[in-house]
């Protein structure tokens, strides 16, 4: 049913509580030796909390997103003290609704664009954080720092960005829920690039009612509350597309099983679809290495970073004057892209771009006139690359860690674009009949 109940008392000394609550938990739990590392600066303390649809709400952001007064690294040694001069937009519209801003975020560096044959999380400058389920777990990335602020109890939200994944596997691996939106439905202004056709920022959060509160802040449409008409009855009418999968197999095949049997008992309609969707793996890799060339230069431009860096030649020039220090895992997805010529290259990568576009988009407005499919679920991030490339958003059900030490999720991926509610409701829906994903085992500070 429709549940149009605040989604926290705007009180400041609630939001004191909850701030100092937030500042004590990652003072107890990310530094030293066996610290869980997501945390890459500390915001300073707010001088008011102000009422909005997010009040009282702690959140981080990645290290990716500009915040004035703290550096935006994304991890890179060559930006080490890089100062933005304004907030990015989704910044902005997480303050204008009351949100307190705690932190910032470790991240796979460069969001992967040096190389993604680095450790899950791994940054020259931050190092790599730890899965608070389990430190021997992998956290995904690259919003990985994110992910395990979020499933650590440091804070209610956490603003990844995602390319090809960033959200959801994270998420998953850290058991919370992400949200991937439609591309360029969140202004991706102040987000340091790799490539604006596919990226977005997009929450992550233990409760799907949080999660649905924080996109109704960042989407460009402020008049989507999504969080006012979460109704958790939509999971009766909704259609879920079901893919021939090859090669899921042993836990993965048995938590797969166990979603399918949630949704069923939920009221869902499961389809089979007689065809094996892609799932596996980012895609070709043509548009983002030409993409992350083309649009890293006006970005840099508008930084002031210590380091000199403040063009594409000047960041590779960094990382070849001290390879073993700044790129001890290859730097392959960078030096790809400095083998770019923009106008010679310019289309291959729109041809490249076409079909991926218009073939993952035919494919699911075919699933869904055929069959009338809401969504399509997907073992693990499976949804990643269907909605990088359609644009189309998809959602993160956390899962649990399994009988073989691994943590098990599944991801739903929307068969039509600007489809944030309906993903909202499964989330909701699921909430209300399995309870909230279980937060990492902890000690309370």
């Amino acid at each position: 049913m429709i549940n149009p109940t605040p989604i926290a008392p705007p009180v400041s000394s609630f939001g004191e509580q909850k701030w100092n609550a937030a500042r004590s938990r990652i003072r107890a739990f990310d530094g030293g030796h066996n610290g869980l590392n997501a945390i890459s600066s500390l915001a300073p303390r707010p001088a008011t909390h102000p009422e909005g649809p997010l009040s009282a709400l702690t959140v981080a952001v990645k290290d990716n997103i500009d915040v004035v007064g703290l550096p935006t690294t994304t991890g890179s040694l060559a930006l080490e003290g890089a100062e933005p001069v304004r907030n990015a937009d989704v910044v902005d519209a997480l303050r204008d609704a009351g949100a307190l801003l705690v932190a910032k975020t470790t991240q796979l560096e460069l969001s992967g664009w040096v190389t993604f044959a680095a450790p899950a999380g791994y940054s020259a400058l931050g190092g790599r954080p730890l899965n608070p389920h389990n430190p021997r777990l992998s956290t995904g990335g690259s919003s990985s720092g994110a992910a395990v602020a979020v499933a650590a109890g440091y804070v209610d939200v956490a603003i990844g960005t995602d390319t090809g994944g960033s959200i959801l596997n994270p998420a998953g691996l850290n058991g919370v829920f992400g949200l991937r939106p439609t591309v360029g439905r969140v202004s991706v202004r102040g987000v340091v690039p790799i490539s604006p056709r596919q990226d977005t920022p997009g929450p992550m959060s233990l409760s799907s009612r949080h999660l649905a509160a924080t996109m109704s802040a960042i989407v460009h449409e402020r008049a989507d509350e999504f969080h006012s008409r979460l109704d958790d009855r939509r999971m009766e009418s909704l259609t879920v597309g079901i893919p021939m999968l090859a090669g899921v197999s042993g836990e993965d095949l048995a938590h797969w099983r166990e979603r399918l049997a949630h949704l069923r008992a939920a009221g869902a309609a499961l389809v089979p679809l007689l065809e094996d969707l892609p799932w596996r793996g980012h895609g070709d890799l043509t548009v983002p290495t030409y993409d992350f060339r083309e649009n890293i230069d006006p970005y840099l431009a508008g930084v002031r970073a210590p380091t000199g860096v403040d063009d594409f030649d000047s960041l590779v020039a960094h990382y070849l004057a001290d390879p073993t220090a700044r790129m001890p895992y290859g730097a392959d997805n960078l030096l790809r892209s400095a083998k770019v010529d923009l106008e010679r290259d310019r289309s291959h990568r729109d041809d490249v771009w076409q079909l991926e576009r218009s073939g993952t988009r035919r494919t699911l407005e075919r699933i869904h006139e055929r069959f009338s499919v809401d969504v399509v679920l997907f073992p693990g991030g499976g949804a990643a690359y269907f909605s990088s490339k359609s644009g189309y958003p998809a959602l993160t059900i956390p899962g649990a860690v399994g009988a073989d030490g691994l943590m098990h999720f599944t991801t739903a991926l929307a068969t039509q674009p600007d489809a944030e509610q309906m993903l909202l409701d499964l989330a909701y829906g699921l909430e209300k009949n399995l309870g909230a994903p279980a937060s990492a085992p902890l000690p309370e500070v």
